[in-house]
């Protein structure tokens, strides 16, 4: 993706949904969708193949007043070795659980839900953070902007104290003021400049490389979709719950009995003698002791009553969120009307300067004054926007 040097809050976004957190995302959504899948298999039949072969004890024996022959010894003495051998598919189906399979399957549908959750929580994570850092980067790199120009107009002041001290006008000590405050605004200039590159550099880490050139952009930022009204985070954590829960009733129905049929067919083979085989059955199972079952119970009971916590957890956390994000924005809309009004000040009082301008070179001189005021004011509302930008991003993120 090339990169333009005007960094806009949707070529951040642009950024954060492509790089390889979201990879990450989508493949733990296909983790869940494999498990959701993998659940619903247990109401499909089981097909088994089987090839067996051994040595056993005994021959063929003929059952008395039959004509039919099995495998088998006539006695214990009998120390004949016999080969038996033989080949089977078989069928199984479970075809009553008393809604175990069931609540298996809600869990693993709620897993996924819980996931695709999370996966949209991290994005709109890592989206709030390199806004964040986007517009904490704007601040200072306006911040460092100003500090310039006042670096450069006390270097101008100096240069015409020292001209005026060369003509006479000025006696020698009188440079030492306009040599102090050039001094001062190059360390503020440069601090400044430390300030936004280290904002810049926290950003480049969520992002990525910007271009070199590159300068923040802030406008109003883009309208969030309808999607964002819902909280991702807290619809995974309900997820969560749902799940945990049908795993709870999976394991109260785990004591119940289940009902399966059975098929095959196959051939037995006893030495050299082949035998077609098949049997049709009915299997009733009931669990009679399983401590893995009381235990799958009680972790299912405390993860229950844990993500209930969770879910009051972040229903209060949201709450206090939204008022700080709502006080933040009615802050920077009363920063941004009163920055509006000093500048509109600022701007008038640089008017009048200019008209009544006196003597040059004088770092007291109102004109001089007049412009480094309105420098000021005009970085207050240029912060003030970039706060309730900011303060609108977050409210939709």
């Amino acid at each position: 993706m090339s990169l333009p040097a005007r960094i806009t809050i949707e070529i951040i976004l642009a950024l954060v949904a492509r790089g390889p957190a979201d990879d990450a995302d989508v493949a733990a959504v296909a983790v869940a969708d494999a498990r959701a899948d993998a659940a619903r298999a247990l109401r499909q039949p089981r097909v088994t193949a089987e090839l067996r072969a051994g040595v056993a004890p005994g021959g063929l024996v003929r059952l008395p007043g039959t004509d039919l022959w099995v495998a088998g010894s006539p006695g214990l003495d009998d120390l004949a070795v016999q080969g038996r051998y033989g080949a089977e598919v078989a069928v199984d189906q479970t075809v009553l659980d008393f809604g175990q399979t069931s609540a298996r399957i809600a869990a693993a549908d709620h897993a996924r839900a819980a996931a695709r959750h999370d996966r949209d929580a991290a994005r709109r994570a890592r989206e709030r953070d390199a806004g964040d850092a986007f517009y904490r980067w704007a601040a200072a790199a306006a911040v460092a902007a100003v500090a310039h120009d006042d670096a450069e107009a006390a270097r101008e002041v100096r240069w015409q104290v020292r001209h005026r001290i060369d003509k006479g006008v000025l006696a020698p000590a009188d440079g030492d003021a306009a040599e102090a405050e050039h001094l001062r605004a190059q360390l503020a200039a440069r601090r400044a400049d430390a300030d936004a590159a280290a904002a810049r550099a926290a950003l480049e880490v969520l992002v990525g490389a910007l271009p070199a050139d590159a300068v923040p952009v802030v406008a109003a930022p883009p309208a969030p979709p309808a999607t964002a009204t819902v909280d991702p985070a807290r619809a995974a954590a309900v997820a969560r719950l749902d799940a945990a829960r049908a795993e709870l009733d999976a394991a109260a129905r785990a004591r119940r009995p289940t009902v399966g049929v059975t098929a095959g067919l196959g051939v037995r083979g006893v030495d050299d003698h082949l035998l077609p085989s098949w049997q049709v059955g009915v299997a009733l199972r009931v669990p009679i002791f399983d401590r893995g079952t009381d235990a799958a119970r009680a972790e299912a009971e405390a993860r229950t009553r844990q993500l209930s916590a969770r879910v009051r957890q972040l229903d209060e956390l949201r709450a206090a969120t939204a008022r700080a994000t709502a006080a933040a924005a009615s802050t920077a809309e009363e920063r941004a009307v009163l920055a509006a009004e000093l500048v509109a000040h600022a701007e008038r009082a640089a008017a009048r300067a200019e008209a009544d301008a006196g003597r040059r070179g004088d770092p007291a001189d109102p004109l001089i004054r007049a412009h480094s005021d309105l420098r000021r004011a005009r970085l207050e509302q240029t912060l003030a926007a970039i706060d309730l930008a900011a303060a609108t991003f977050r409210a939709a993120h």
